[in-house]
């Protein structure tokens, strides 16, 4: 869990802190159109904010599932070979 706190912080901080350096604004711009009724500015905002904060963990689950199943491949393959040729 300490893993996908630290990808989650690494994750937040690197994006918000260049589009901050860059515009030299806050980031509400981004999640608000120019435009919109209320309603509408609200939700998309909101819905904005929630992918903002799960792609961190969505990404972090991607990894580590990729590295498992790499990992599961290799020894299915080591063991379909071992067997297939015993050392004898």
């Amino acid at each position: 869990m300490a893993v996908l706190a630290h990808n989650y912080g690494v994750a937040l901080c690197v994006p918000i802190s260049y589009v901050y350096l860059r515009n030299g604004t806050p980031l509400a711009h981004l999640y608000l159109g120019q435009g919109l009724p209320s309603v509408l500015r609200v939700s998309l905002g909101a819905l904005e904010g929630l992918s903002v904060l799960f792609r961190p963990i969505s990404l972090s689950l991607r990894v580590v599932c990729n590295s498992l199943a790499g990992h599961l491949l290799l020894s299915v393959l080591l063991d379909m070979v071992c067997t297939s040729y015993p050392l004898i």
